[in-house]
C-alpha cells in the first residue's frame, strides 16, 4: 500500500509542470484529505468532505479529459476503459455520500469502502497507466498536458456527475455547462465559499491556486447585488460550445483560455481516433 510521503517522493523526482507530477501530488493530497474527514466532527467534517468531494470531482474529470485519450493510445484501450468503469462507479458513490449525515453510521461505514476503492484505484493509475503515458510521451507532450490539466481543474464541476463520468467526450461537452451550475450551487449555499478557497489555496497542480481569486468564484456585481460569473467560467462556456461543432485541440481550448486572461495554451499530444 502507497502512501502520500511516498507520491510527493516520486511526483518530486519528475520536471516541473509535468502532468503525472502533478497528478500524483494531486493523489497524495487527496490521501490527506480522506485522513482529514475521518478524524474530524460534526461541522469540521462537513468542510472537509465538502473539501474532498470538489477535489474529488475537478480530479477525476481532468483525468478523463487530458490524460485518458492520451493513455487509450500509450496504455491500451482495455486500460482505460476500466479506469473509466471506476471512475465512474466512484462517481456514483461519491454523489451517494454527499447526501448522508456525515455524523451517521451508514456514512461511516460507506466512507470507509469508499476510502478504499478510490486509494485502489489511484494505486492502478500509478502502477499501470501514468508509466505508460511517461514512456509515450516526451517531455514537452508531458508538459503540455500539465498546462490543460491546470486549466481545466480550474474550470470542472465541483459534484459528482455519474451519468457523464467516465467518459472524456461528454465530460469535454457538458463539463463547463455543469462547472457553471455548480459553482452556482456552491455560490448560494452559506460557507462553501470556504471550503471553494481553501480547496484552491491547498490542491497541489492548480493554476488558480496562483492567480487572483476571481476565475471561480462569483463575484457581487451590479446595482441588485446579485451573483455573476467572472470571466474564466464565460471562457469555459466559450470551449464547451465550441466542442458542439470542432474537434478537441488547441483552436478550442486556446479560444476559451484567452478569454478567461490566461496565455493561448500548446496543442495537446495526438489524440486516438
Amino acid at each position: 500500500m502507497r502512501d502520500a510521503k511516498t507520491e510527493r517522493e516520486q511526483a518530486d523526482e519528475l520536471p516541473g509542470g509535468d502532468v503525472i507530477r502533478i497528478l500524483l501530488q494531486q493523489h497524495a493530497h487527496i490521501r490527506d484529505l480522506f485522513s482529514n474527514v475521518k478524524k474530524t466532527r460534526g461541522d469540521d467534517r462537513r468542510q472537509w468532505f465538502d473539501e474532498l468531494r470538489a477535489t474529488l470531482a475537478v480530479h477525476e474529470t481532468a483525468e478523463e479529459m487530458i490524460l485518458r485519450p492520451v493513455a487509450k493510445r500509450t496504455a491500451g484501450e482495455a486500460e482505460v476503459e476500466e479506469r473509466n468503469r471506476e471512475e465512474k462507479a466512484a462517481s456514483a458513490a461519491l454523489a451517494e455520500l454527499e447526501k448522508m449525515d456525515v455524523e451517521s453510521a451508514e456514512f461511516a461505514t460507506e466512507f470507509n469502502y469508499f476510502e478504499q476503492a478510490v486509494l485502489a484505484h489511484a494505486e492502478r493509475e500509478e502502477r499501470q497507466e501514468f508509466p505508460a503515458v511517461r514512456e509515450g510521451c516526451d517531455r514537452d507532450q508531458l508538459r503540455t498536458m500539465g498546462f490543460h490539466l491546470q486549466s481545466v481543474l480550474s474550470l470542472a464541476p465541483t459534484h459528482p456527475h455519474p451519468k457523464v463520468a467516465g467518459s472524456a467526450t461528454a465530460q469535454w461537452v457538458t463539463g463547463p455547462f455543469t462547472a457553471l451550475l455548480d459553482r452556482v450551487k456552491d455560490a448560494m449555499r452559506g460557507g462553501s465559499m470556504r471550503g471553494e478557497l481553501s480547496r484552491r489555496r491547498s490542491f497541489p497542480g492548480s493554476r488558480e491556486a496562483r492567480r487572483p481569486i476571481g476565475a471561480t468564484e462569483f463575484r457581487r456585481g451590479g446595482g441588485g447585488g446579485s451573483p455573476r460569473a467572472s470571466s474564466s467560467v464565460v471562457g469555459a462556456l466559450q470551449i464547451g460550445a465550441a466542442l458542439h461543432t470542432a474537434p478537441i485541440g488547441a483552436d478550442v481550448t486556446r479560444r476559451g483560455a484567452e478569454h478567461a486572461d490566461g496565455p493561448a495554451p500548446p496543442a495537446l499530444p495526438p489524440q486516438p481516433a
